[in-house]
């Protein structure tokens, strides 16, 4: 049967968290959960360059790095594609720096950080704080156990995470 929308209908969308949250406030407060925003993807053969562009566009500052089977294999941030560290990894390859691939700047699965997902019912906005601090990361990717295997769930950003405290850490 059809009809026609009531006026000023309400609409279903993702869970609306806190804009600002407290050192003890709930982490998930903080968490880029992929079931409510997919990740912003690339693949390691894209030029730095358009990954930038893509961040852009997305309004995201890091990429997940997937291979052709659409399998997680690293990631990659701004910050690591327009930093000095851009400079020496051209210089290493003996490359000129517009030639960079995103397989070049990429951080490997092998070197970022996970939480599991289920520890995160009572972790604290301050617990995630103490990590970012802790292991001098900018990321940490969340996992989620789907029966044998292990799935990307989300991501933590420091700077999320500051804008949302609404200060420097």
């Amino acid at each position: 049967e059809t009809g026609y929308l009531a006026d000023q209908s309400a609409y279903i969308h993702p869970e609306r968290l806190p804009e600002l949250v407290k050192l003890d406030s709930p982490a998930l407060h903080i968490m880029t959960d992929f079931k409510n925003r997919p990740p912003v993807t690339t693949t390691q053969n894209v030029l730095a360059k358009a990954a930038i562009e893509q961040m852009r566009v997305a309004q995201v500052r890091a990429l997940i790095v997937v291979n052709e089977d659409d399998r997680v294999i690293g990631m990659v941030s701004a910050l690591d594609l327009q930093g000095a560290q851009a400079s020496r990894v051209a210089n290493s390859y003996g490359i000129n720096i517009a030639e960079l691939t995103v397989g070049m700047m990429m951080i490997p699965c092998d070197d970022l950080p996970t939480l599991n997902i289920k520890y995160l019912g009572s972790a604290r906005v301050g617990h995630i704080a103490k990590l970012f601090h802790d292991l001098n990361v900018n990321y940490l990717i969340v996992v989620e156990d789907i029966g044998d295997e292990q799935v990307v769930r989300g991501i933590f950003s420091l700077t999320r995470l500051r804008r949302q405290l609404g200060e420097n850490l």
